[in-house]
């Protein structure tokens, strides 16, 4: 069963009649429908404004309604019933002027009103740019118990807190350990130590453990400030030498003249008999060693000595003495470079104890014995044989090779030993660098050791960010169920309406709810609109407005839309999507009981679509104070000239003065349908029918003007001809329109 309704107007002077009558209701009806779904003609000042603006008071409450009231009167009253079986719904508004309006809303309904007021107040002073201020949920009727799962999103949430504090924690230890071995907080190296490093997961190869590093800082700390270089080894040789003695001992001379025995005797005595030649105090024939006067046979023996000293094979044989001489000062020069390689590996290790990158270290050393002298020793042996013979063939090259190679050996060494020594005592001269680099390491190493532990720590902390948004996710889609966002569900109404009429043109950005021209910000959009696009701006947002006025799904069973003139300055093409809407509220607000809707308007064409598409069953006229029900379209001026025509033809009324002129509208709305642009003579010449009413035209022509006459110009007759003249037309070629016509008649 339908809405029962029974509405009044009001107990004052109505803007319906312009005049009051005290204490008495100026217009009272009461209907019996099946909806409330109803939309109203009336013309201008028949009170539909009024209505809307009363009903309007039941949703936003006004301290003052003065304007409600006509001028000079001080009181007005308005009641609104809904009878449903047992059930009335009741509202009634008492207003009276300089107080402020009564109003008693017993009806459980909640009115959303759209006129001229709702524009003026909602959306002119935002220049047609919505209000995007819109706070608040619509609960839905679902009801779902969320409190399992809230109390373990509540432990979730504990859980993530105190992992994550217990991560933050062990940083600013790690942090604190680094800043007390000198590490400043803004160096690359701390940066290492932070939650968004950690989770990045960088990695060093062969780094030391950190309490290694902080006791090789400890070392360094306790560096001798007297800590003195190590010394480098010097080492220089070449092995011309070793060449010319091998061709020296690989040569045979010729049989000395001189007596062996004198020979291996002046051999033997070289240096004493050399050094006594050189005295000058032999020049004197004074011994150099007793100081006593040398006889004839001591100066003989001199003699022969000096000969055999200025004599080729003496200097060979002080040539291979120096050979030897040389070979024992270089086995001497090698033992040397042994012992000092040693002493400086020595201090490097003392260098160790301090200078943690000199760990991995060595200088290079050879072990020198008596395998290693033997080639020298031999060298030596086949010298002194030469020295004996010097017609002797020595072939040494074995010895000599294996020289070379140990000297080769030693020269390696040497050159790598120096470049070590030079760059250990720079480590040495730098002790800063070296503690920087150590602090380096150590924030490596304290990287890897905190990557580590830290691991299980962000694995849980990840389950437990993972699960929270599984809960926090269920949870949300159990409350989207009961919590709807009225900000959401306004916006994508708007964009859905706008998008309806507009297309692309215009669009809502839901950021700042500023209404953009073909997808730009263009400020005041107001500028832009048509006077039709306003129109149907402010429509749009009263609709979308909706989800703004219900705090409940339950809430939009109350709704009752009033709806004040929609379609003014509106194109026809969107007074049919005006239409459209309207027949698609309930879908849209998913009214499952009754569905309210008044709609108020002075378009006959507008009132017309409405009740051709079925959008509205029900249909009411207001008009002189009374609201009278209409069980069809209201018939436009077209069609009452068209029905005053047909009474006339058909003997219905006789002719009266006004028959021209509906003759005239009648052909004039049909050839501008037919031929726009030919003149009314030229279409009546050019039909076949038309053309046979010889009188037709001057009608049209004569008495369709206002002037004044005097006498009737044409009898009865030749209108009631006429008239059946233009309903042959019109059955002809529009049949449908003389039988619509015709059921008024019945």
């Amino acid at each position: 069963m339908g809405d029962q309704n029974l509405f009044g107007y009001l107990k004052q002077d109505s803007i319906l009649t312009n005049s009051y009558i005290d204490g008495k209701i100026i217009a009272n009806v009461e209907e019996k429908v099946n909806s409330n779904k109803i939309v109203f003609y009336a013309n201008n000042g028949t009170g539909k404004t009024f209505l809307s603006r009363t009903f309007r008071l039941a949703e936003e409450p006004k301290k003052n309604a003065d304007d409600l009231i006509t001028v000079h009167k001080k009181e007005a009253e308005f009641s609104f019933k809904i009878v449903n079986d047992s059930l009335t719904k009741e509202l009634s508004v008492k207003l009276n002027r300089g107080n402020e309006p009564i109003v008693n809303n017993n009806s459980g309904l909640i009115f959303h009103v759209f006129n001229s007021d709702y524009v003026n107040e909602q959306i002119v002073p935002n220049n047609y740019t919505p209000d995007g201020e819109i706070d608040g949920y619509i609960i839905g009727k679902e009801q779902v118990d969320l409190s399992a799962e809230k109390n373990k999103e509540k432990i979730l949430v504990e859980s993530q807190r105190k992992i994550s504090e217990g991560i933050d924690r062990y940083i600013k230890a790690l942090r604190k350990k680094l800043a007390d071995e000198g590490v400043r907080s803004k160096t690359t190296e701390m940066a290492l130590i932070t939650r968004e490093a950690f989770r990045e997961g960088r990695s060093f190869a062969d780094v030391k453990n950190s309490k290694q590093v902080i006791g090789e800082l400890n070392k360094l700390k306790q560096t001798p400030e007297d800590l003195q270089n190590i010394n480098i080894p010097s080492w220089y040789y070449e092995n011309g030498c070793l060449n010319d003695m091998l061709s020296e001992l690989a040569f045979s001379y010729s049989k000395s003249e001189w007596d062996e025995e004198f020979v291996k005797y002046y051999s033997a005595n070289r240096d004493f008999i050399t050094k006594g030649l050189e005295n000058p105090l032999l020049e004197n024939n004074i011994c150099p060693f007793c100081k006593r006067e040398l006889e004839r046979d001591a100066l003989e023996l001199v003699r022969r000595y000096s000969a055999y000293r200025e004599d080729k094979e003496s200097k060979i044989v002080d040539r291979l003495d120096r050979y030897k001489k040389a070979l024992i000062s270089l086995s001497d020069a090698i033992k040397d470079w042994c012992h000092k390689t040693s002493l400086a590996q020595t201090r490097l290790e003392q260098f160790k104890a301090y200078f943690p990158s000199l760990a991995a270290r060595r200088i290079t050393n050879i072990e020198i014995g008596e395998f290693e002298l033997q080639p020298f020793r031999k060298l030596e042996t086949a010298i002194d044989k030469k020295m004996q013979d010097l017609t002797l063939v020595l072939d040494e090259n074995i010895n000599a090779n294996a020289i070379k190679t140990l000297l080769l050996t030693i020269s390696n060494y040497h050159k790598y030993n120096v470049d070590y020594i030079i760059k250990a005592n720079k480590v040495k001269d730098n002790i800063n660098d070296e503690r920087l680099e150590l602090r380096r390491d150590l924030c490596r190493s304290i990287y890897m050791e905190g990557k580590s532990n830290l691991a299980d720590a962000f694995c849980c902390l990840d389950k437990a960010q993972e699960e929270l948004k599984k809960i926090q996710k269920s949870i949300k889609e159990k409350e989207e169920k009961i919590k709807i966002s009225k900000k959401e569900k306004v916006s994508n109404a708007l964009n859905s309406l706008l998008k309806l009429f507009f297309g692309d043109k215009y669009s809502l950005d839901t950021n700042n709810f500023h209404i953009k021209f073909w997808g730009d910000d263009v400020g005041e959009v107001s500028k832009i609109l048509s006077d039709g696009e306003k129109s149907i701006v402010a429509y749009c947002y009263y609709l979308a407005s909706t989800y703004r006025i219900v705090d409940t799904e339950d809430d939009f069973e109350r709704l009752f839309f009033i709806i004040d003139d929609p379609v003014s300055s509106m194109d026809l093409q969107y007074v049919y999507l005006v239409s459209e809407t309207l027949r698609g509220l309930r879908q849209s607000f998913d009214i499952k009981g009754h569905e309210r809707i008044w709609v108020f308007t002075h378009s006959i064409d507008f009132f017309n679509m409405l009740r051709r598409n079925t959008v509205f069953s029900v249909g009411y006229e207001m008009h002189g104070g009374t609201v009278k029900r209409i069980t069809e379209n209201i018939a436009l001026p077209y069609e009452y000239h068209l029905l005053d025509v047909l009474k006339v033809a058909e003997g219905i009324i006789g002719p009266t003065h006004t028959n021209a002129n509906s003759i005239r509208h009648i052909i004039e709305t049909i050839s501008s349908f037919e031929c726009p642009g030919i003149s009314l003579q030229k279409y009546i010449e050019n039909d076949e029918d038309l053309s046979k009413e010889r009188s037709l035209c001057t009608i049209c022509q004569d008495l369709s003007h206002g002037w004044m006459r005097t006498e009737m110009p044409f009898t009865e007759a030749m209108i009631i001809s006429a008239c059946k003249t233009l309903v042959t037309f019109m059955e002809k070629k529009y049949k449908g329109q003389i039988d619509t016509i015709r059921k008024r008649l019945s």
